[in-house]
């Protein structure tokens, strides 16, 4: 609380350091410091001022330290689309739980969709990335890369001709009954 001793800590001449100081009680319409002899104290007005400019301060240190981490992909939020099958395939699953475990101050969001929605959102930046299923169609504006290959099974009752075998081609299907899911039906 000593004008010329803190001029000196901010190696300023001290006639600078009061100019600025009045010029702030002015810009503010308060007095912030009052003379007591050869000291100054704050000022009610002042005590607030100093109490909201440290957390001012503390709040702009915190900034650039949240900035920092984002830029090192330490921290920041990601947007996951999954098709519903990629929700439940054990290697997306591990690798969620990996990235989770790498960066925990990364904030994660999903959103399960067609993959024709999902490649929307993407195009449209809603999320960051999607497991979705094959055949992606061409876009110059995505990039898609292979992440994993499941062997499709035929499901038929035991006492089917197949049953017994270990491997069935798909020419073999062609007069089956297949059950499919249901397809969308168009909106009346």
């Amino acid at each position: 609380m000593h004008v010329t001793r803190a001029a000196e800590r901010l190696h300023l001449a001290q006639p600078a350091l009061t100019q600025q100081i009045k010029s702030l009680e002015a810009e503010l319409g308060v007095e912030l410091l009052r003379r007591v002899g050869r000291r100054v104290e704050l000022t009610e007005a002042g005590m607030a001022f100093r109490r909201e400019a440290e957390a001012v301060l503390e709040r702009v240190q915190s900034a650039a330290y949240i900035a920092q981490e984002t830029a090192r992909g330490s921290k920041g939020r990601l947007s996951i689309g999954l098709v519903e099958s990629a929700a439940f395939a054990p290697p997306v699953t591990a690798l969620l739980k990996q990235a989770r475990a790498l960066w925990p101050g990364v904030e994660t969001s999903f959103l399960q969709g067609r993959t024709s929605d999902l490649l929307g959102a993407l195009a449209e930046r809603r999320i960051d990335v999607a497991f979705t299923r094959a055949p992606i169609p061409v876009d110059d504006s995505l990039h898609s890369q292979s992440f994993l290959s499941e062997a499709i099974i035929v499901a038929v009752p035991s006492h089917h001709p197949l049953a017994a075998r270990s491997n069935v081609s798909f020419t073999e299907l062609i007069d089956e009954p297949l059950i499919q899911p249901p397809t969308a039906r168009p909106r009346r």
